[in-house]
């Protein structure tokens, strides 16, 4: 059985405030620099502990720990980066490019276009289009928002995307076989909503408004995915998973 991972990380907090942001593309703040800074350490260290039973199992060499601001050189094998183009994802990933790592863009990440309603206030929404909005939240695959894209054209990006990741790593793990390093690793920076159509889709969950509308993930909130195939090279895009919330 082949296997890998990945980790999912939601942009930190962002310039424009208590705004409705889907294809609206404000940059992050400092403070949001700082909470993915924090969660990819987190991410970090739980891949370098991977490493080190690992290598301690299988009697080989540790993996080396990497100077200060050369994150990747700690990942042991060169992870796979993916980020949404809008600046909140594209602008770390491009720090990160400076750390020596090598970040491919996916317009799949991008977050779901809100239409009339992206970057406006909550406050502002409420007092115009309070109904609409409920309506909207309480079944959002029923009907877009006005000028925006419609839940399936949302879902179906992010799932192109996702298997466009899986297909890489499953290609990566057969070339590699068991690295001492760990398992291949993708981390994908991407948004709420996607984050939260891919946590449904693990889950085995039938289209469900709560995962949208109930289920809080903080700026830079991160999860982590196992990913497992089989030894059927006809089925490619078969696979299980086994989910991880932060810290486990």
């Amino acid at each position: 059985m082949q296997r890998a991972q990945i980790f999912l990380l939601r942009h930190g907090e962002c310039e424009g405030g208590a705004i409705l942001r889907g294809r609206t593309d404000v940059a992050l703040t400092a403070q949001g620099r700082a909470q993915m800074r924090a969660a990819l350490a987190q991410a970090q260290t739980l891949v370098q502990a991977q490493a080190k039973a690992l290598a301690q199992t299988q009697v080989q060499t540790q993996v080396q720990v990497s100077a200060p601001g050369h994150e990747t050189l700690a990942w042991g094998t060169a992870p796979h980066l993916y980020s949404s183009p809008l600046r909140r994802c594209a602008d770390f990933a491009a720090e990160l490019a400076a750390d020596g790592w090598r970040p491919r863009e996916l317009p799949g990440l991008r977050e779901l276009d809100f239409g009339d309603w992206d970057g406006q206030s909550w406050e502002q929404l409420y007092l115009t289009q309070a109904e609409a909005l409920d309506a909207y939240w309480q079944d959002p695959w029923a009907a877009a928002p006005p000028g925006g894209e419609s839940m399936a054209a949302f879902e179906a990006r992010v799932d192109a995307a996702f298997a466009s990741v899986l297909a890489a790593l499953r290609r990566a793990s057969s070339a590699a076989g068991e690295s001492p390093a760990g398992p291949e690793t993708a981390l994908l920076l991407t948004h709420g909503g996607v984050m939260r159509h891919l946590l449904a889709r693990v889950l085995g969950v039938a289209p469900s408004a709560g995962f949208y509308h109930s289920l809080a993930l903080p700026y830079a909130a991160l999860v982590r995915l196992e990913v497992f195939w089989g030894h059927d090279e006809e089925r490619e895009a078969a696979c299980s998973y086994r989910l991880h919330w932060p810290g486990s």
